[in-house]
């Protein structure tokens, strides 16, 4: 057996690494190198408290605004600079916080879903540009997110010969047609209006 450090093996400190990211929820490689791998994050969520705890990457506050125990589910994929998601909550929410740091997100709502989003409604035709969250979901809400880094954005850019917008735009810090919420409402004859 080799040992490593503090007297521990060095398969001991592979087991105190997987343990440390399990507890965390950080995708790490099986021989616990810290590699980032693609993992997926299937968790049902029983309370608002639930769902803050799942979350990854996202620093987000909710807080349920109605009585009863949530029966929800949340489903993440963590891919090194992207991230993609789905919630379905069945109670409602108020949400609020920062989407994942330096990643352009965007989202769009269910089929028969809608949202107070920023203050306005908002329904399955929207698609929605992050700056932030403030919301607040009714019962039987579903919700898609994607959030990609930049790098990952130029690289397609790169790959593909389509021009993407510029990083100032994509990761927020710059606004989008002064529209202060972010709302892209996408119709059903393919153009964005904001």
């Amino acid at each position: 057996m080799e040992f490593v450090g503090n007297g521990k093996s060095k398969a001991d400190l592979v087991r105190d690494r997987m343990d440390f990211a399990r507890a965390r929820s950080i995708p790490v490689a099986p021989d616990g190198t810290g590699d980032e791998i693609p993992h997926r994050f299937d968790i049902p969520i029983a309370s608002s408290y639930d769902l803050h705890r799942a979350v990854q990457g996202w620093s987000l506050d909710f807080r349920q605004l109605e009585v009863g125990t949530m029966r929800g589910r949340l489903v993440q994929v963590v891919d090194g600079g992207l991230i993609v998601a789905e919630a379905r909550l069945d109670r409602r929410v108020e949400q609020r916080g920062e989407t994942p740091d330096g990643m352009f997100t965007i989202g769009a709502l269910s089929p028969g879903t809608w949202s107070i989003w920023h203050g306005r409604e908002v329904d399955d035709e929207s698609l929605l540009v992050f700056d932030g969250l403030d919301a607040v979901s009714p019962a039987a809400f579903s919700a898609q997110t994607v959030s990609v880094a930049p790098t990952r954005l130029v690289e397609a850019e790169r790959l593909s010969g389509i021009p993407l917008p510029d990083e100032e735009l994509l990761t927020g810090s710059k606004s989008h047609k002064g529209c202060d919420c972010k709302i892209l409402t996408y119709s059903k004859s393919q153009r964005f209006f904001i």
